[in-house]
C-alpha cells in the first residue's frame, strides 16, 4: 500500500497529466491546421500522444486499484478503467481506417470526446477522491 506522501505525489502527477493531455489535444489541432500536408508529423505526434495516454492510464489504474476500499469506489473505479479500455479500443479501430484524412478526423473526434466527456465524468471524481485522502 502506498504511503500518504506517495499518494500526494501521485495525485499531483495525475492532475498535471490531465492538464498536459488537454494541452496536447490543442497541439494536435494546431498541427493539423498548420500542416495539412505534414501527415507524417501528425502520425508521429499521435504515436507519442497515445503512448503518453497509455502511461497515464496505467498510473491512474494502479492508483484506483489501491484506493478502492469501498464497494462504491470499486464500482466507480471499475467503470473508469473500463472507459480507458473503451477509448484505447476506439483509437485502435480508427487506426484501421484506410483513408489517412478520415483516420485523422476520427482520431481527433475520439480524442476530443475523451477530453470533453471522460475527464469531467471520471477524472474529476478520481481527483476528488485523491483530495479526500491527501
Amino acid at each position: 500500500m502506498r504511503t500518504l506522501e506517495s499518494l500526494r505525489q501521485i495525485a499531483a502527477e495525475l492532475m498535471d497529466g490531465h492538464a498536459r493531455l488537454g494541452g496536447e489535444v490543442e497541439r494536435l489541432d494546431d498541427l493539423v491546421r498548420n500542416a495539412p500536408d505534414g501527415a507524417a508529423r501528425v502520425d508521429v505526434f499521435l504515436t507519442d500522444f497515445l503512448a503518453l495516454m497509455q502511461s497515464h492510464f496505467n498510473n491512474e489504474n494502479d492508483v484506483m486499484h489501491q484506493m478502492a476500499t469501498s464497494r462504491k469506489l470499486k464500482d466507480v473505479f471499475r467503470q473508469h478503467v473500463e472507459a480507458h479500455g473503451d477509448l484505447m479500443g476506439q483509437l485502435a479501430s480508427a487506426y484501421g481506417i484506410p483513408s489517412q484524412h478520415q483516420r485523422l478526423e476520427e482520431v481527433r473526434r475520439i480524442i476530443h470526446q475523451w477530453r470533453d466527456e471522460h475527464i469531467p465524468a471520471h477524472d474529476n471524481i478520481l481527483e476528488m477522491e485523491l483530495g479526500k485522502i491527501c
